[in-house]
């Protein structure tokens, strides 16, 4: 078990070198371009696209209250995408996401006091060889920690980052991933020394000839000025360096620690230096081997049941909710949400268009809202799901019956004809009214109509501008959904 501190207060990176450690990264580098040299390696001279496979672990408490959700997980890598195009990196998601019940590794009332104890034990336990790990849990007491290849050792050779699942660290729009994986492929902040006071590693704002520190000194690249620990945006300080010279920072670099909303970029000599570990460093060179070219992207799903704007769920029985097939989906993500999105559920769904859940008697009378979003793991960036709400409702002796298919006459069915209905015993004189629908294969409502429940047949004039082919006939009410496929012909 990890001993916990007293405060809950959580720090922007938990990557801060000290003076031997910064010492290290510096001899690593240099041992490194002997390495390039030799190697006379054309890729971190080439901006030739470079995709890095990405293993993701959410970590949760067993509570399912506590876990990370997905849909922002694929935003931020959709965002972290645009970010490293300057790059030349382009990330992907290895199927599966890893959803870990673990308690020992998630702290919901305070956090750990030893983040490189906590991410080594998640590397140990939790690993994908030859890919990216990022671990996603709670109470890690920082937004996140990613070691430097120097730190390899450490970890006998393991990769991984350590985020903060929540939405001030790992949210759409923040940068703390960036910045962690700068550390990643070995860049230390724009202010490294610069907290320190130590003449040796603290650099000076000048970058004149002969005077100037910036080689040997702060981040080591001399196109990032010097910066200090500072998060205004704009700057507005009045800090000096060591020889009495005003800081003057570039608050757009990923390496500061300004503000998110004004960071957006890595200079040409960090990315320079990225490219030469990725294609030298023994323990990052192995993305190499896994490289992809598809990156097209997928068309949003439609939902099907239940929807609607009094759409209900009963408790204490299994309910299934359904939505239409994509074209290219690799798998789908299911979510169920409170009002606030917050999440309540959620599972990657591979091989069906439905997944069967059941709400306990403690939800009855509590609205949720669902979403389903089609998932390529090849492409992160996917397209905003629509969302339904429901609330959820004292089952009634009728029961779901939403698996139950109709009995119809003709079929297949001239789209000038009427469509004979033989209504199911248990909506037959109920007193509900039933909706009536003809739906496209991906859930576009063609025609709806509400009608009164008759005794035993209902009749439906179809469209004349239904094109031949095939649809879906649904009657629903309140609690009740039947369907089935219908077959319109030409005449």
């Amino acid at each position: 078990m990890f001993l916990v501190s007293s405060s809950w207060a959580i720090d922007f990176c938990g990557v801060h070198p000290n003076d031997t450690e910064t010492q290290s990264i510096f001899e690593y580098r240099n041992q490194l371009r002997q390495i390039e040299i030799s190697n006379f390696s054309l890729g971190t001279r080439q901006n030739t696209l470079v995709t890095i496979p990405v293993k993701a672990h959410i970590i949760d408490d067993g509570t399912g209250v506590n876990k990370y959700d997905v849909q922002i997980l694929l935003k931020q890598l959709c965002e972290l995408n645009e970010l490293y195009a300057q790059v030349g990196m382009y990330f992907y998601l290895i199927p599966d996401i890893n959803f870990v019940v673990d308690s020992r590794y998630i702290f919901t009332t305070a956090s750990t006091d030893d983040t490189e104890k906590l991410l080594g034990e998640l590397l140990f336990h939790y690993y994908q060889p030859n890919a990216l790990n990022i671990y996603y849990t709670l109470g890690t007491g920082v937004c996140g920690m990613a070691p430097f290849p120097s730190w390899s050792t450490r970890y006998e050779g393991r990769t991984g980052v350590l985020m903060e699942a929540n939405k001030q660290c790992a949210g759409a729009g923040t940068k703390t991933l960036a910045h962690e994986l700068g550390h990643h492929f070995d860049l230390l902040h724009t202010f490294q020394g610069a907290d320190l006071k130590n003449p040796l590693y603290h650099e000076y704002v000048t970058r004149e000839q002969g005077i100037r520190n910036c080689e040997s000194a702060g981040d080591g690249f001399c196109d990032t000025p010097a910066d200090i620990l500072d998060y205004s945006c704009p700057y507005t300080g009045s800090a000096k360096d060591l020889r009495g010279a005003f800081y003057n920072p570039d608050v757009s670099l990923l390496m500061s620690y300004h503000k998110d909303v004004c960071q957006y970029r890595f200079s040409d000599e960090e990315i320079a230096h990225m490219r030469e570990v990725l294609y030298n460093d023994p323990y990052r060179k192995v993305y190499l081997d896994n490289q992809i070219a598809d990156f097209d992207g997928i068309d949003s799903t439609q939902l099907i049941s239940p929807i609607g704007k009094d759409a209900v769920v009963p408790y204490g029985e299994k309910f299934k909710f359904q939505w239409t097939a994509v074209n290219g989906a690799d798998a789908y993500l299911f979510k169920i949400a409170n009002i606030a999105d917050k999440v309540y559920f959620q599972s990657i769904v591979k091989n069906a268009e439905f997944v069967e859940y059941e709400f306990p008697a403690k939800e009855v009378g509590r609205t949720y809202q669902w979403s389903v979003i089609p998932i390529k793991f090849h492409q992160p960036c996917s397209v905003s799901p629509t969302a339904n709400r429901f609330k959820v409702t004292t089952p009634t002796a009728i029961g779901n019956h939403q698996e139950q298919s109709l009995n119809f006459y003709p079929n297949p069915i001239s789209a000038k004809s009427i469509l004979t209905i033989n209504l199911p015993s248990v909506l037959q004189s109920n007193g509900s009214p039933i909706v009536v629908k003809i739906l496209s294969l991906n859930g576009q409502v063609l025609k709806e109509e509400t009608l009164s429940a008759p005794s035993s047949i209902l009749s439906l004039k179809l469209d004349e501008s239904l094109a031949a082919g095939t649809y879906i006939l649904q009657l629903s009410t309140k609690l009740q959904i039947f369907q089935s496929k219908m077959m319109v012909i030409g005449e």
